[in-house]
């Protein structure tokens, strides 16, 4: 799909069925996300990421390579949050949590020091995204 590696089992039309039925039809995924999730290459996210055209082959790989390394982290516990408060975590659509972990790499890219010391202390908040109504 798009040069960018086989898809996997769920085709893009059964993501987007999928992300209607969980937001009851009021978000639509856009195509990179649909191409990562189905696809799982990280390239597919690059027009998300702006830093990225400024930066070089190795310089982008080190990038993804940071974006693995946060959604690996314990500390990173992305959580869907739904209508009262329900916890869907685990039907996040695919591609969210490297959305939310590339923004974060993006921050920090430059102050490599700065993620380390981000992660390193309790945060009176959640690391959370939502859906409408939520």
């Amino acid at each position: 799909m798009f040069g960018l590696g086989a898809t996997t089992t769920l085709s893009a039309t059964e993501r987007v069925m999928v992300n209607a039925q969980l937001t009851r039809g009021e978000c639509s995924p856009q195509i990179a996300a649909l191409v990562f999730a189905a696809t799982n290459n990280p390239r597919a996210l690059d027009w998300y990421f702006p830093i990225i055209h400024i930066l070089d082959p190795a310089e982008i790989a080190s990038f993804y390579q940071r974006v693995e390394e946060i959604t690996r982290r314990p500390e990173f516990d992305l959580q869907l949050i739904g209508e009262q408060r329900a916890n869907l975590t685990v039907q996040m659509p695919g591609g969210v949590s490297q959305l939310v972990a590339g923004h974060l790499a993006e921050v920090f890219f430059i102050r490599e020091n700065r993620r380390f010391y981000f992660f390193s202390f309790e945060r009176p908040w959640e690391p959370h995204v939502t859906i409408p109504d939520a």
